[in-house]
């Protein structure tokens, strides 16, 4: 946490910096007019550029470490981690707001033994009701030591939050090389606090347990679409509370869809049918309401027809209302909801960070900055994401209907070599060349795979200087993942287990990644593998084979 004088110190050494900069220049500057030959001048002028661009990039890593604390302060101050940002249009008010609300603040419990569940059909406003909840203040004074947002989805990445919520309290770590490990660091790091974990869009009672062990004094809070978990949840967890939110009724509804539309004081003759063949889903609601505002004047017998289309097929275990109104106003944007479909190339869906998506648009539709940041509102607006703050960078999530929907709708393969082709742009002197974004070293081997580049999978594996980047730019449990994605390959096997057998060692160390593999693979007979150890040899030019044993 920045305190107020490292604040004045950490100003002051840039406003120094940047005078010193200047007066260096001015002087160069000056000392031009000394000179009457153009060539040079010209060298001068040439050397002047040269200095001010290697002082601007010293400055660099400080600025950046500079922003990110300034971001883990604001985050400090408001005790709220990765919570999405609240949209602005109207949160429909509902009973269960404030009895999960006194629910969280009874005192004299087990956190541990009473979890709180919220489930509903998905769309119907779970996620925002938990965002809600962290938001409001009574709720977060109970919670003094923060309010931490999970977004789990069909696939849950429990590493990656840990490590997310390890580097928000300013606890390095490399990663960890199983779940137990990582739960342990983890139950250690929350022993003496009190905090709120909302695991949002929760896939089965696996990914709850071991959140809910974490600390002595934390409660969870889980919003799932699955009715059944409740049971699973109260078999480990006797007091568990549930909230089910009820439906909403036609007449609610059909006020709802004619405010978001604007138009309250027109309701159409089809108001009542249209409603019904959303089923009162809100975020159906709301996709059709922003489907109708589109159009002047709104063609409403013309919007029932369509939602009442059956002959559209979609993903199976989702709700058809659901995927309909998505897809017709995803239809409707025509580029723009090109641009949607694109996520479907990201890795996990529950967090696509902002800066990849601005760099992809970018590439694939030479959309300026200004209007990607517009989409991305709309996006938020109309309930197609959840914005999310990092310290790293802000984020974005969908809900898992919509990933399985822009899925089926979009060419991966096509997609995942725009990936690779983008970041290409970033890396001129090979993958390990490019900057740390925080998404590009997690993922480039699965996008890899994805675009069914196998033979440039592998050599990156076997390269030394990819396998040190990764592990320090993304961490252990990353990496050895990653020679999962080849299946049956000796030499890659070679490596994992070799990683493996140093996972304790380069938790705690990963500078002696080098001497490590050089130990364990140096008698290896294997051409490739030899070239990884030469590489790493170089970083380490006096190790030695060990002595054989007599």
């Amino acid at each position: 946490m920045m305190t107020e004088q490292l604040l004045k110190e950490k100003i002051q050494f840039f406003e120094q910096r940047y005078e010193t900069l200047l007066s260096q220049v001015l002087r160069d500057l000056k000392s031009l007019e000394k000179f009457s030959d153009a060539t040079q001048k010209d060298q001068l002028a040439q050397q002047i550029i040269t200095n001010i661009e290697f002082a601007l990039e010293e400055l660099k890593p400080e600025l950046k470490n500079f922003k990110t604390g300034l971001t883990q302060q604001k985050q400090q101050d408001s005790k709220l981690f990765f919570v999405p940002a609240l949209p602005k249009h109207l949160i429909l008010d509902t009973p269960a707001f404030d009895g999960i609300k006194s629910k969280l603040q009874v005192k004299g419990i087990n956190p541990q033994n009473s979890p709180i569940l919220i489930d509903a059909p998905g769309g119907t406003g779970k996620s925002l009701l938990a965002a809600r909840l962290a938001h409001d203040a009574e709720v977060q004074k109970h919670f003094p030591d923060g309010i931490f947002w999970l977004g789990l989805g069909e696939a849950p990445h429990l590493f990656q939050h840990y490590t997310d919520i390890a580097l928000a309290l300013g606890k390095t770590t490399h990663g960890f090389i199983d779940l137990d490990t990582a739960t342990e660091f983890m139950q250690d790091l929350f022993a003496a606090r009190t905090c709120l974990f909302i695991l949002d869009d929760v896939p089965d009672f696996g990914a709850i347990l071991p959140i809910n062990s974490l600390g002595a004094n934390c409660r969870v809070l889980i919003t799932c679409v699955n009715p059944n978990l409740y049971d699973f949840v109260r078999f480990k967890a006797s007091q568990a509370i549930r909230f089910q939110l009820p439906a909403l009724s036609v007449a609610q509804a059909g006020r709802l869809l004619l405010s978001s539309a604007n138009c309250e004081d027109q309701p159409p003759a089809e108001l009542d049918a249209i409603v019904q063949s959303c089923q009162q889903n809100p975020l159906a609601l709301q996709l059709t309401a922003s489907l109708a505002a589109m159009q002047k004047p709104i063609a409403w017998a013309h919007l029932l027809e369509r939602l009442q289309d059956q002959d559209w097929e979609f993903p199976e275990g989702y709700d058809h209302h659901l995927m309909m109104t998505l897809h017709l106003y995803l239809e409707s944007l025509g580029e723009q909801g090109e641009c949607y479909l694109v996520l479907a190339v990201f890795a996990d869906y529950t967090h696509i960070p902002l800066h990849s998506i601005r760099m992809l648009w970018q590439h694939m539709f030479n959309l300026p900055p200004a209007e990607i940041q517009k989409l991305i509102q709309q996006f938020a607006e109309t309930g197609l994401l959840h914005l999310h703050p990092h310290p790293q960078g802000d984020y974005i999530s969908l809900h898992a209907f919509q990933h399985a929907y822009i899925q089926d709708n979009s060419d991966l393969d096509k997609l995942h070599l725009h990936m690779i082709s983008a970041y290409g742009r970033l890396a001129q002197q090979g993958w390990s060349s490019a900057p740390d974004d925080g998404y590009f070293y997690q993922n480039l081997g699965w996008h890899l795979l994805g675009a069914k580049r196998l033979a440039e999978l592998k050599s990156l594996l076997l390269n030394f200087d990819w396998i040190s980047k990764k592990l320090f730019c993304a961490n252990l449990h990353l990496l050895i993942s990653d020679y999962d994605l080849l299946e049956n390959d000796t030499e890659l096997l070679t490596v994992q287990q070799a990683l493996y057998a140093a996972a304790t060692v380069l938790m705690k160390a990963p500078e002696q990644l080098a001497t490590e593999l050089l130990d364990q693979l140096w008698e290896k007979d294997n051409r490739d593998i030899q070239a990884m150890l030469n590489q790493a040899k170089e970083t380490v030019p006096a190790w030695e084979p060990p002595l054989p044993d007599k």
